[in-house]
């Protein structure tokens, strides 16, 4: 029960290998931290002798939920969702939520990176979550032609914590604030079930099908601007 609570460092120098997985027999991969039941929350700084990416895993997958979002495979049955960021740098720093936690080339060449873990390993609450969900009509008034997943629904109580997703197509980010007092909307965006109930809208577009959002708020969602539904992935670890 500890492990799942306290935190944890790591640091070390590891050269990369093949990629195991399906489809990046010519990539190359060193796995930062494995592949857990639990979820992951921490922030990771490399070094590495060349430009890297940024993977984190979320899963395994059930049945059925590889539905256009980015996958990892080691042999076509156990799936994960993959969040793939390529900030196109050797070293830096990334605050991450998942199952597993790797660096990655696109080239057969070995590299070697040398990095800092600090993370949590938590086990599954309301509020640490890994999971895959299939978008729904906007509830919202004016959102009736929008796509909507909540991840975490409208608290009294504010959350905050990071999110780290993979989703079939390019979503925008929602934190919601509120619910609003009588004569609080002046001009900021608000979303509303029924025209009475109002929350402030924080609506972030980062024209991207996966990433990470440090987030604080009293609901969590993702989202599209299309009627379509989607996919998408995640891992979130929130506290209120």
């Amino acid at each position: 029960m500890e492990k799942a609570s306290s935190w944890q460092t790591s640091s070390g120098t590891i050269t990369s290998s093949q990629d195991p997985g399906i489809g990046h027999e010519t990539h190359q991969l060193a796995i930062i931290l494995p592949p857990t039941s639990n979820v992951y929350k921490g922030i990771l700084s490399y070094d590495a002798s060349e430009p890297i990416q940024l993977i984190a895993l979320h899963g395994p997958l059930e049945r059925g939920d590889a539905q256009g979002q980015a996958i990892w495979t080691p042999d076509g049955k156990t799936k994960f969702a993959m969040t793939f960021v390529d900030p196109q740098t050797s070293m830096g720093s990334w605050v991450f939520t998942g199952n597993a936690l790797a660096v990655h080339t696109l080239y057969s060449d070995q590299f070697t990176v040398s990095y800092s873990v600090s993370y949590m390993e938590k086990e599954t609450t309301d509020t640490v979550l890994s999971g895959t969900i299939e978008s729904m009509q906007d509830p919202g008034l004016g959102h009736e032609t929008h796509q909507i997943v909540i991840i975490l629904p409208p608290s009294d109580n504010t959350y905050h914590g990071v999110l780290t997703y993979s989703a079939s197509e390019p979503i925008q980010l929602i934190a919601l604030h509120g619910p609003l007092e009588q004569g609080d909307d002046n001009g900021q965006a608000i979303w509303t079930p029924d025209g009475e109930t109002k929350f402030a809208l924080t609506f972030v577009d980062n024209d991207d099908a996966m990433g990470t959002w440090v987030f604080a708020g009293n609901a969590l969602a993702v989202h599209t601007l299309n009627e379509d539904q989607f996919t998408v992935s995640y891992s979130v670890v929130a506290g209120q």
